[in-house]
C-alpha cells in the first residue's frame, strides 16, 4: 500500500482521496461575499443616515455593525478561525434575538412582518448549520482541531449575549 499526501499535485482524485481536503468550499466564498455585502449595507445605511437627525450614536453603531461583518467577510473567505468563532456567535446572537422577536410580535420596523422574521430565522439557521459543518470547519486555520468546547462556546457566547439584550428589552 502507498502512503498518500493530499498536497501531490501530480494525483488526481481517482488516485489520490486525500486531495479533496484541499479544496476549499465553494460555500464558504458565497458565505464570505454575504457577509462583505451585509457590511456594505450596514455602512451604506449609516451614510445615508449622516447628517440627518438620526442620533450620532445609531449612526457610529451601524458604522460598527458595518465594519465588522465586513471583517469577518474577509476573514472567513481567509479561512481564519476567529472569522468563524466571530460568525458562529454572531449569528447565535441573531438566531436567539429574532426568534425572540417572532414569539413577542415585536423587532424593528420592517422586521415587525412576520414573514420577515421566519425567513430571517431559516437564513440565520441555515448559515449556522453551514458553518458547522465538519467540512467548513476542518478548512478554518485552526492551529489543532477544535475542542467540542471550542466548537460550541461562540454558540454559548452568542446566546448568553442575546438572552441578555432580549430581557433588557422587556417591558414590565
Amino acid at each position: 500500500m502507498m502512503d498518500l499526501d493530499p498536497r501531490d499535485s501530480r494525483a488526481d482524485a481517482h488516485e489520490n482521496p486525500l486531495a479533496q481536503y484541499l479544496t476549499v468550499p465553494n460555500g464558504i466564498g458565497v458565505v464570505a461575499a454575504v457577509q462583505v455585502l451585509i457590511g456594505i449595507l450596514f455602512a451604506y445605511t449609516a451614510f445615508g443616515q449622516y447628517g440627518t437627525r438620526a442620533a450620532a450614536i445609531h449612526v457610529a453603531s451601524l458604522c460598527a455593525l458595518g465594519a465588522m461583518f465586513l471583517a469577518i467577510g474577509i476573514g472567513f473567505w481567509q479561512c481564519r478561525a476567529w472569522a468563524w468563532w466571530t460568525m458562529a456567535a454572531v449569528y447565535a446572537f441573531l438566531l436567539v434575538t429574532t426568534g425572540a422577536d417572532l414569539v413577542r410580535g415585536t423587532g424593528p420596523d420592517v422586521a415587525q412582518q412576520p414573514v420577515f422574521l421566519v425567513v430571517a430565522l431559516a437564513a440565520e439557521s441555515a448559515v449556522l448549520v453551514y458553518i458547522y459543518r465538519d467540512f467548513v470547519v476542518r478548512f478554518m486555520s485552526f492551529r489543532r482541531p477544535p475542542s467540542v468546547v471550542m466548537r460550541y462556546s461562540p454558540i454559548v457566547a452568542g446566546v448568553a449575549v442575546a438572552v441578555v439584550a432580549v430581557f433588557r428589552r422587556v417591558k414590565p
